[in-house]
């Protein structure tokens, strides 16, 4: 059975609207061109992945408003090329076609049916079914009345955080422990390997809170927050820390779950 006649009965029996192919244009300054792209069926991408070059003959395939690319006076009597994909290989080069598959990979499609959803990527196709009701009112879970602020540079806060983790691994596991004062966050780990110890300067008094965190997940919401300067809140050692940008728009917001410290830590 040919795929799509496979696509057309999933679309029939999940009340799923036959969909047009996604589209999408890239610019080449240099040739002073835009190739405009269109996804290409599964079957026609697995035949493609079998040829030689075939990254080339995936961009021939795909560009929809350069015919001339296809045509003998184009790849035989300007370019002294052979074929298509030789000429194709003579006029771009390995950043562009590197450039052009990347955004053939991104091409995505997303159809609604009455009671499913489907997502497609290259030649992968996802299908779920659609909930009826409101989505999780997911702000509410999430603590902002907190009474510590503290006020700490990004990436002098990771680099505390990465140097008391050295002695932390799979193996040897231990929980950063923090006492958030006046003026400093002290952070604390432990091991058989020894004690860990540093310190980061922040604005604000925590009034001593102890708290303790896992220290991979405190580094990965560091890693990824885009401002130089990011405000910890935070109520008690219970509740998560919720980390937001000092200034400007809260454009976003991460929530760290805060781990039990044990008595002789």
């Amino acid at each position: 059975m040919s795929t799509t006649k496979k696509t057309d009965i999933i679309n029939s029996l999940l009340d799923l609207p036959e969909f047009e192919p996604e589209t999408s244009a890239v610019k080449l300054p240099r040739l002073g061109i835009v190739l405009e792209l269109r996804e290409l069926p599964y079957d026609k991408l697995v035949r493609l992945s079998r040829e030689q070059d075939a990254q080339i003959h995936l961009i021939l395939s795909c560009v929809t408003n350069h015919p001339e690319l296809k045509q003998a006076e184009w790849y035989k009597e300007k370019m002294k090329c052979a074929t298509p994909a030789d000429g194709l290989k003579r006029l771009l080069r390995k950043g562009e076609v590197e450039k052009i598959c990347r955004e053939t990979d991104e091409l995505v499609g997303i159809h609604q049916g009455a009671r499913h959803i489907l997502f497609k990527i290259g030649s992968t196709i996802l299908i779920s079914r659609r909930l009826e009701g409101e989505f999780l009112a997911w702000r509410q879970a999430i603590p902002r009345n907190n009474p510590i602020k503290v006020t700490a540079n990004t990436k002098q806060l990771l680099a505390c955080i990465d140097r008391v983790s050295l002695i932390v691994s799979e193996k040897l596991k231990s929980p950063l422990r923090c006492v958030i004062g006046e003026g400093e966050i002290d952070m604390t780990t432990k091991t058989a390997l020894g004690n860990a110890h540093d310190c980061c300067p922040v604005e604000g008094n925590g009034n001593g809170l102890e708290i303790g965190f896992n220290n991979k997940y405190m580094m990965d919401a560091l890693k990824a927050a885009p401002k130089d300067q990011v405000t910890l809140e935070l109520s008690s050692p219970i509740t998560p820390c919720i980390i937001v940008p000092a200034e400007g728009e809260e454009n976003f917001l991460f929530m760290v779950l805060p781990v039990r410290l044990k008595a002789d830590f």
